[in-house]
């Protein structure tokens, strides 16, 4: 009896600890799932960092101007984030012919603005603003063309520097008849423009 005795008490104080539950199984699986996204991939600290320095990323300085499409003024704004050395734009809202005391259309005061702001952007971009003529029938009118046109042309400038855009990224030149559209009849009314030339 003794002997049975001590047999039942050795059993018993020989059990083994019991096992964790089964729901801190549970709670480790879950504590290793928040590791993982929806897609079951990896959760990576360094590219949402990632996604949110790209986030912050700054806004080009053209992205708020709102320009038309297909206006000139987009024309250019494209032009200097994707372009490289010079290129001339008509001004189609901003005519050559016009007296000093010539008023804008809304339109071309809107283009005027929108030139402005982007030279002011990229104070490492140059302006020339050119006034272009029909043919003239002689030289007399060729001269007198030539004087227009740079007079317009000037007049341009001076409204694009009062909008706030350094003196030193503006010039103006009149070039009359010498520099005609090709493909257009010399003596049309398109032969007579405002145009700028941009350079970097």
């Amino acid at each position: 009896m003794a002997a049975l005795f001590s047999a039942i008490t050795f059993t018993s104080c020989g059990e083994e600890t019991p096992s964790a539950p089964e729901n801190d199984q549970e709670t480790t699986q879950t504590d290793q799932n928040t590791e993982q996204d929806s897609n079951g991939t990896e959760n990576d600290p360094d590219a949402s960092d990632a996604d949110s320095r790209e986030d912050m990323k700054p806004m080009s300085a053209l992205d708020s101007l709102n320009l038309p499409a297909g206006s000139a003024q987009a024309s250019i704004a494209d032009w200097i984030e994707n372009g490289s050395g010079s290129q001339v734009f008509i001004l189609d809202q901003v005519p050559l012919d016009g007296g000093d005391s010539d008023e804008l259309s809304a339109e071309g005061r809107a283009q005027l603005d929108a030139l402005a702001a982007m030279m002011i952007a990229y104070p490492e971009l140059k302006m020339e603003v050119q006034g272009h003529t029909a043919k003239a029938k002689n030289a007399v009118g060729a001269k007198a063309k030539k004087t227009l046109s740079g007079a317009r042309a000037l007049w341009v400038k001076t409204k694009i520097s009062l909008r706030g855009v350094d003196g030193s990224q503006l010039t103006s030149s009149g070039y009359g008849d010498e520099q005609l559209l090709e493909g257009v009849d010399p003596e049309a009314a398109e032969q007579k423009r405002i145009a700028v030339m941009v350079s970097k």
